[in-house]
């Protein structure tokens, strides 16, 4: 197996295609042409290009005797960093006459200067940005030409068209725009924008491209540039006389993106200029797509698109493991064998962690080790490649679940914004730090290191950036080996090569599918599975049958790829030629025709190869491969595919590439591989055939072209040590069968085998194994259900699973029934009652090999097996999960080792079949734990993992079965384990049996709320009804978690009682209890005792103050088996009650048969009552709602749009532009219900659709009163605008908010903003909220104000601080009041808060208050470095056990009695030890910078078993500084730091972390914890900007600025030339700087200043205050010449223009390489070079360009006579630098010689 990943490099953005590799010129070489005035001729001998030498502009394109018109005026600026700059241009063309340099000054930036080049290849200009040099402080970050216009059309042009495309995933709406140049043609008002754009007269067109790149960073028009590259090429159409004119420009260019460090590819943009390329006898836009082919860059990896035949989906999702790795290598057999060997391209969908979604953030490090874990995938992914199949891997860089590896505060963005929420709730990734940090990049680089190299592509999902951001991620994945897809078609548009949603019909809604775009297919056919379905074309489909959305229908995926994806790919293995109504040709001969996939014809050679849906399609018999080495060659075709949808006899005529064979073979495809049929004869090169329906072959003309391994050859089960373990085979030979046992296929096409009524077996000895603890396992039913239907009574069978091993006595697994459905949509087995049957096994020897059997005696009912497994894991005993010794232990869990699955429990019907939202979560504390975030409880409650249930869906979560917890009859049983819930009543514990009907519930608990850790201990006695179980049920509807662990079950032994057979059930009509009147609960008992009983009764027992009424009867004199007593009840709760109930009802009867008895049967209903009705007007995001609302994506937001999964994740509620701060945010279909108990007389609010949506969405707002309709506001779209509301409730007490989603739900956020109920006539008064500055404590003699808003303007506040009146303030015209507050000498020090009471803007009497702290005189503020154990501390600091410790560790309850600090065996003599929960406040004074300490849990803890948790907290002034994350005495000593600059108090806080309930042994140290103080930061150097450069004339006058300078304050500029003063020192320049903190001078240089080097130094006061300075070099030359002086002897020069060398690298010289230093290896491919620039005759400036630094040397240069070239004295190279020097020089230049530069060595 190779691990070998060929590293990929990113060239621009992307592989650009071989220019000119494919395209036809049919044109003549280009005529010669002669330059004008101003401009120059570049040719490649394909194609003249005339261009301008004052700006890198083409002016004319000539190819052959045909011209194309580039820019009609010369540029005089470009667009830098969003601002027009004036530029200054000098150009020279090259030697070889191809190319034209330019060199480019950007006066307005001070140091900024650009290189550029126009050349020409064969029919294809490219213009380049070469190089920009950036020599002062200005940086470039965007560019843009806006008038380069590569093409101009006019309309005077004939046939002048233009053609662009954007993406659209829009089925109803086209991203082109095809239009007729003309004199009517409107003018555009602003520039338009597209992805591509073509442009065409009658005689040539011309295609663009370039790496434009936006950064959204920028703002709201870069990001809407950036989405789907739409802003890629620029065009307006302007007026031109009587004409118009349109002229193409590249977008803007990125070169460094917003805070990044990093630069950017240089700037690009190509045009390619051709004739009819495609020879259909006219020039259109088609012939300037065909030619954009050469100049694309193309998707990396695309050239894999075409044999992404077979694409599926295996599935493995919360901790299931359904499909784990080695299984699917099966899976990828079975289907190569089954379509001959046709190109597969799988979806892992859940690699990481627990399966999907869960850490899919992490990409390296953290496989899914249930699913058979890195090694099993790796085997995978190698043994996949005999296969011909590939895999690509879900990744995700959206959003992050807290269990992630990656996940910190520093990846997320803060404050941590929700997201997606299923198993966890994610949060949003920080994507722009997480690129700038290299995290991404290492991430997946660490991917590529670790991971099969047949891993070639990522699957990115929920991608929303675009831009830099995205184009970035893009070049990491690119960089490591990857090509893209992703789950949207429009997102990483560049390199998007497969979007889930263009090509699954099941996803999405018409609005966002695939692209839509007529000018793209037809350029990119090739290159993508991101398209709309086009009626000739078609495009592959996604239909699973590995679980994905619950999908297992084998027959429906083979048939989808027969019938509609091998048609489509055929297709996409040839460029597309000509599109007309009639027919699309593409190349190798082929032509569809037809108006839909029904009448389709494709005919190749003329040769009709498909025919609607019957086809015999040529394909080639070679292994298919992946990636970039990957050699296929589809136009190779030696064998034919044979498929019918309907079947039937058919006749083709064969294609000449067979047509001259006498006989082919026909095979019939099957599951095994090819069945051969006959040999069919070709007579005329025909051949006829009589396919069945649905059925695919091969014909061939010989054997000996197999394209994969054959069925017995394929090993299946490779890797997992069993033979053939999922029967695909199709054999038993690696079974040794006994008895009735047959392979069985189902009707959805999946195999198992299958037992008979004869008793049968079957066995196999397993590869040897390594010594330890093994599972065996496999997928069993009994009784298969047919139809996929639940099914009642069950049938019965014993069957035993069994295993031996080294000598051991065989351990078995006996059941006698399947009696819970399987509804885990994961699960191939869903919608069957297959559920795992496992063993443990114990290896005692390294090399031992068990043997494993599973049988079943003689009986009617069938059994199905399916899928062996072995795997390693552990033995768990009570000692792990409990502490004593518990005696008759029968099954102990602590979740730390579970094969697969939640070890004991299996899901229930909890939401149907659907993807549950429980898993085994992994610990990744802080942030999975309670606190992170506010978050209510632990997800892990002990060890690694916890069973969590996360906002559960409705139904029975999960439960034990007879497989995996057989509970003996009559038997009691002592359930116990760890919990914790967020919220009373959500969750209940249940209990009961599976009976005749199904399952059968007789006990349930509601849980309370608990958020700390509890032992839960409930006996349960086992039915003699059926085989008993226990579970949780989520019984609550309201969001919230439940963790287990640590399960134990103990048999006490025969119960005294016979539990009751009967089912007793409570419900509730309605989701809540309205206090005062009758609320109506119902009790059905319903009798499962096998004869009647007697005497049946049902009471209820409700809280104190409580009544019921029986309004049916409550008794039974007889119930007869089945039968039930209904019971329906009025319950009345006090007005007093308010919260969380629980109500129980009790059932008695009496058995008439033996055992016959008393029975009794309780359960136990948790329920809410009715909030109180609203007094006064009240925002509806401000009530509670009665039951949860329902939402049609993700759950209904308060004051925020509806966002997506999670909750608050949505953004601000924005309608027609304005935003607003309440309402409610939901998605159609909606429906929120409130009661308001008639207390309220109107409902107002503002509705539509958000602005989010843009024009999208179609809803209706509806009111409802009491279920009457008060209120419908009509079809409402995103284009419609916002209605203001008023609605009369009429006396209604139940109001209902409902948003219908008017047919489709797609894009429906709906806002109800500022939603009031109107229930009084005042509206609630605002809570004021004060603000007290200097922020921190309050010192006792010191002067504060206090500041508070939302006053109605010139109002009275009171400011009190407690209950004691300190004064008034009057409120301003913008209402904000200002007291000033002086803290008495003598006031009690402590917490205390300042109250403000007033009236708000809404005229209501308002009240608000802050919480402070009163502080004695602070000591003395430090003015220099200091360790905090040297500081007076402020106060008395509070500590966990005894006293703050000095340089010692916490100690006992003494002071001095610590010892000395340690952590990690490292002895600090410094620093302060504490027991958390700990603060200690320091006064610094604002004279601090930083502080830093090394923290964590002493050393002196590490015998204690607990281990201390505790969480470090730097708080400065009141706001948080630097957290740690939760440390234990197990974790290294960490660096903590924080910048307190300008804080005047710090808090040093510890808290504590309970963990399994318990804590203590919470030492914490601030090892050498420190505050640098003082005034540590010097002055600032001062930088004199001399405009022009830095380059003067005597006698010249120059503007110079100095910034950074104190507002106001005075600066002075001295000249100085060596040691003398230029100017004298009374004429010092002085400036006053502005307001900015600039000072501007006016810098005239004396006509006698000495020539050669001066300096330049201004001093001033800086912005911080300090004396400051600083000095720039200049260099003086000579006043100009005048032309009127008398001649000189030197000849003159000749012009500036021509001086100036070519700005081209120098040829390479393998003299010139440096010597390789091998520490140097990061900087391999970056040889220093220097580079000489002519800047006068006489004259050379000398740039040495080197990878750690440059210099700027500036001296006389006269070439002696007789040489060719200067001699250099040595200027300093790298004197300081530890590197090597390289001591050449290349000087070049037709001042000294035309010839090649020589070396001179200095």
């Amino acid at each position: 197996m190779s691990l070998t990943r060929h590293h990929r490099k990113w060239l621009g953005m992307g592989i650009a295609g071989a220019v000119m590799a494919g395209t036809i010129v049919p044109i003549a070489a280009a005529l010669p042409a002669f330059a004008a005035d101003g401009t120059a001729v570049i040719t490649s001998g394909t194609m003249s290009v005339e261009v301008s030498t004052a700006f890198p502009q083409a002016l004319k394109y000539t190819l052959g005797t045909k011209t194309m018109t580039g820019a009609t005026a010369v540029a005089t600026k470009m667009k830098i960093n969003g601002a027009d700059q004036a530029v200054t241009v000098t150009s020279k063309v090259n030697v070889d006459g191809k190319s034209i340099e330019y060199a480019i000054a950007v006066p307005g930036m001070a140091g900024v200067s650009m290189k550029a080049k126009l050349a020409v290849e064969k029919n294809v200009l490219t213009f380049n940005i070469t190089e920009i040099t950036e020599t002062g402080t200005a940086k470039v970050e965007r560019l843009q030409i806006m008038d380069q216009d590569l093409i101009t059309l006019s309309s005077a042009q004939a046939g002048a068209s233009l053609a662009t495309a954007v993406v659209s995933v829009d089925r109803a709406k086209s991203g082109d725009n095809i239009t007729a140049l003309t004199a009517d043609t409107a003018v555009d008002a602003e520039a338009k924008t597209s992805m591509v754009a073509i442009a065409n007269t009658n005689d040539l067109a011309a295609s663009f491209e370039s790496n434009s790149m936006y950064d959204g960073a920028f703002g709201a028009p870069d990001n809407g540039l950036a989405g789907a590259d739409k802003g890629r090429i620029w065009r307006q159409v302007k007026a031109d006389g009587a004409n118009k004119l349109v002229g193409f420009s590249s977008g803007a260019w990125l070169y460094r993106a917003k805070n990044s460090t990093e630069t950017e590819p240089l700037p690009m943009a190509k045009v390619i200029i051709t004739g009819d390329v495609n020879a259909d006898g006219k020039v259109n836009w088609q012939d300037g797509a065909i030619a954009s082919r050469d100049i694309q860059i193309k998707p990396y990896g695309w050239e894999d698109v075409k044999n992404r035949v077979v694409q599926s989906i295996p599935f493995n999702f919360a901790s299931q493991a359904t499909n784990p790795f080695l299984r699917t290598l099966d899976d990828v057999k079975h289907v190569a064998l089954a379509t001959d060997g046709l190109g597969q391209y799988s979806l892992e969908k859940g690699f990481t962690s627990e399966g999907h979604d869960s850490a899919n953030t992490d990409f390296d490090g953290n496989f899914n080790v249930r699913a058979g874990g890195l090694a099993d995938m790796n085997t995978m992914l190698e043994q996949a490649k005999k296969f011909g199949a590939t895999f690509t891997v879900h990744i995700n860089n959206t959003e992050a679940y807290p269990s992630a590896h990656s996940f910190n505060e520093q990846f997320i963005k803060q404050p941590p914004q929700k997201n997606w929420n299923w198993l966890e709730q994610a949060y949003i990734i920080d994507q722009r730090h997480d690129v700038l940090s290299g995290d991404q990049k290492s991430r997946l680089d660490g991917m590529a290191e670790s991971v099969n190299d047949n891993l070639t592509a990522n699957y990115v999902d929920v991608y929303y950036e675009s831009g830099w951001v995205g184009e970035r991620l893009q070049r990491n994945l690119i960089d490591a080996g990857y090509s893209v897809s992703s789950e949207w078609a429009d997102s990483l548009v560049r390199n998007n090569t497969w979007s889930h949603w263009a090509v699954d019909e099941n996803y999405g809604g018409s609005t966002n599918k695939g692209w839509n775009s007529e000018i793209l297919r037809f350029s990119q056919n090739t290159q993508r599975d991101t398209w709309n379905p086009d009626p000739r074309l078609g495009t592959p489909h996604l239909v699973e049958w590995q679980g994905w959305t619950g999908q297992n229908n084998y027959n429906n995926f083979l048939k989808n790829v027969w019938d509609n994806n091998v048609p489509a790919k055929f297709l996409q293995q040839q460029e597309i030629t000509t599109w007309t109504p009639e027919a699309i040709t593409l190349e190798n001969n082929l032509r569809v025709t037809g108006t839909t996939l029904e009448n389709r014809i494709i005919t190749q050679n003329g040769a009709k190869v498909l025919e609607g849906h019957n086809y015999l399609l040529p394909w080639s018999s070679d292994l298919v491969q992946f990636g970039e080495e990957a050699v296929n060659d589809t136009n190779n075709q030696t064998k034919l595919y044979n498929y019918s949808r309907d079947g039937g006899a058919q006749t083709w005529t064969l294609t000449p590439a067979f047509a001259t064979q006498s006989t082919l073979k026909l095979y019939e495809l099957t599951d095994q591989g090819r069945k051969f049929l006959s040999d069919v004869p070709v007579t005329g090169g025909k051949i006829s055939l009589s396919p069945k329906a649905n059925t695919a072959y091969v014909l061939a003309p010989t054997s000996a072209l197999a394209t994969v391994p054959a069925n017995a050859d394929a090993a299946w089960g490779f890797g997992t040590g069993i033979k053939d373990p999922g029967f695909n085979s199709g054999a038993l030979a690696n079974w040794a069968p006994t008895g009735d046992v047959t392979v069985n296929n189902s009707a959805k096409g999946l195999n198992s085998v299958k037992f008979g009524a004869a008793a049968s077996s079957i066995s196999q000895k397993l590869a040897p194994l390594n010594k330890g603890t093994y599972s065996v396992s496999a997928w069993v039913e009994i009784d298969p259900t047919v139809n996929n239907q639940e099914k009642f009574p069950r049938g019965k069978r014993e069957t035993t699973l069994e295993a031996t091993v080294s000598n051991k006595p065989a351990v078995k697994n006996t059941t006698n029934s399947s009696a819970l459905f399987n509804t885990v949509a994961a699960d191939q087995k869903n919608r069957t009652y297959t559920q795992r049957v496992r063993v443990l096994i114990d290896v005692a020897n390294n090399g031992d090999a068990p043997t494993v059997k599973f049988s079943a005696p003689a009986g009617s009912t069938a059994v199905l097996i399916d899928d062996f497994r072995v795997i390693k894991t552990e033995h768990v005993s009570a000692a792990d999960v409990v502490s004593g010794s518990p005696t008759g232990v029968v099954l102990a869990e602590d979740f730390e080792n579970v094969d697969q699955g939640w070890g004991p429990f299996v899901k229930g019907n909890a939401g149907g079949i659907t993807d549950p939202r429980t898993h085994l979560a992994p610990i990744h504390a802080p942030y999975t734990q309670k606190g992170w975030n506010n978050k209510p409880i632990d997800n892990v409650l002990d060890g690694q993992f916890s069973l969590l249930s996360h906002e559960e869906n409705g139904g029975l979560v999960y439960r034990t079965t007879p497989a995996t917890m057989a509970f003996t009859q009559g038997h009691d049983y002592e359930i116990s384990f760890d919990y914790q819930s967020a919220k009373a009543g959500e969750y209940t514990w249940v209990g009961g049996y599976d009976g005749a009907a199904g399952a059968v519930q007789t006990v349930s608990t509601p849980v309370p709320l608990m958020q700390t850790t509890e032992r839960w201990v409930q006996n349960f006695t086992a039915s003699a009804c059926g085989d008993s179980y226990v579970g949780l049920l989520r019984s609550g509807t309201t969001a919230a978690d439940f963790s287990l662990d640590n399960l134990l079950i103990r048999d006490l032994g025969e119960s005294s009682k016979t539990p009751a057979c009967a089912q007793l059930s409570l419900a509730q009509t309605g989701p809540i209890i309205e206090q005062g009147t009758d609320n109506e609960f119902t009790t059905t008992l319903v009798s499962n005792e096998p004869a009647a009983v007697a005497n049946a009764k049902v009471s209820l027992q409700l809280p104190e103050g409580w009544t019921a009424t029986a309004t049916t009867s409550a008794t039974a004199t007889s119930l007869a088996p089945g039968a039930s007593l209904v019971t329906k009840w009025n319950v009345v709760a006090p007005a007093t009650a308010d919260g969380n109930y629980n109500i129980k009802a009790t059932s008695t009867y009496t058995t008439t048969v033996a055992p016959i008895g008393a029975r009794v049967a309780e359960t136990t209903l948790g329920a809410y009552t009715m909030p109180h009705p609203p007094t006064e007007d009240t925002y509806a995001s401000d009530m509670q709602w009665i039951g949860t609302p329902d939402n049609g994506w993700g759950p209904a937001e308060k004051d925020l749009s509806n966002g997506e999964q999670g909750e608050k994740d949505g953004k601000a509620l924005t309608l027609d532009g304005k935003t607003y701060s309440k309402g409610l945010g939901v998605h159609a279909a909606s429906k929120i219900k409130y009661f308001v108990g008639a207390q309220c007389s109107a409902f107002t609010a503002l509705i539509g659709v958000d602005d989010f949506q843009g024009t999208k969405g179609s809803v209706i707002f509806k009111v409802l009163g009491d279920g009457t309709e008060l209120y419908n506001s009509g079809i409402m779209t995103g284009a419609t605008p916002a209605k203001n509301i008023d609605v009369k409730l009429n006396g209604a007490k139940y109001i209902e908010l409902i948003v219908d989603p008017n047919g489709s739900n797609g894009n429906d956020w709906a806002d109800w903003a500022d939603a009031m109920f109107r229930c009084s006539d005042d509206s609630p008064a605002l809570e004021l909220a004060p603000v007290v500055n200097p922020a921190g404590p309050l010192e006792q003699g010191k002067t504060y104000t206090v500041t508070v808003g939302d006053l109605k303007a010139n109002s009275e506040a009171t400011f009190s601080l407690g209950t004691a009146e300190l004064g008034k303030a009057t409120a301003n015209a913008t209402g904000i009041a200002t007291y000033s507050y002086k803290v008495a000498a003598d006031a009690t020090e402590g917490e205390s808060s300042i109250n403000v009471a007033g009236t708000d803007s809404n005229g209501k009497a308002a009240t608000g208050s802050v919480a402070v702290s009163i502080v004695g005189t602070p000591p003395a503020a430090p003015t220099q470095d200091v360790f905090a154990s040297d500081l007076e501390f402020v106060g008395t600091p509070t500590n966990g056990w005894g006293p703050v410790e000095r340089d010692l560790n916490n100690g006992e309850d003494a002071e001095g009695d610590g010892a000395p600090i340690t952590i990690d065996a490292t002895v600090y003599k410094k620093g302060l030890g504490v027991h958390a929960d700990s603060s200690v406040r320091f006064y610094l004074g604002g004279q601090c910078t930083s502080f830093t300490a090394m923290v964590g849990i002493d050393d002196a803890k590490l015998p204690k078993a607990h281990r201390g948790n505790v969480v470090f907290t730097v708080v400065g002034d009141g706001e948080t500084l630097a957290t740690s994350p939760q440390l234990t005495v197990d974790d290294e000593a960490l660096k903590l730091t924080a910048d307190v600059t300008g804080k005047n108090y710090v808090d040093l806080n510890v808290a504590k972390i309970n963990v399994g309930g318990t804590n203590g042994d919470e030492w914490a140290d601030w090892a050498d914890a420190k505050f640098s103080c003082g005034d540590e930061a010097p002055a600032l150097t001062l930088v004199p900007v001399v405009d022009g450069g830095n380059a003067v004339a005597q006698g010249s006058t120059h503007k110079v600025t100095v910034a950074d300078l104190k507002a106001g304050s005075t600066a002075t500029l001295k000249l100085t030339t060596g040691a003398v003063a230029a100017l004298a020192a009374g004429d010092d320049l002085t400036a006053v700087a502005n307001a900015d903190g600039v000072a501007t001078f006016s810098l005239v240089v004396p006509a006698d200043a000495a020539v050669g080097t001066a300096t330049l130094t201004a001093t001033g006061t800086d912005k911080f205050g300090k004396e400051a300075s600083g000095t720039v070099n200049l260099t003086i030359t000579a006043k100009a010449v005048d032309p009127t002086d008398p001649p000189t002897t030197e000849p003159p020069p000749p012009r500036t223009r021509r001086l100036r060398p070519p700005l081209r690298r120098p040829p390479r010289d393998r003299r010139l390489r440096p010597p390789r230093d091998p520490q140097l290896r990061e900087h391999r491919g970056l040889p220093p070079r220097v580079q000489l620039h002519l800047a006068q005759p006489h004259r050379v400036q000398l740039h040495l360009a080197q990878p750690h630094r440059a210099q700027v040397r500036e001296q006389p240069l006269l070439p002696p006579a007789g040489m060719s070239s200067p001699t250099l004295a040595p200027t300093e190279c790298c004197r300081s630098s530890a590197l090597p020097c390289w001591p050449y020089l290349v000087v070049r230049g037709p001042c000294w010689s035309a010839a090649a530069g020589a070396m001179v060595r200095f």
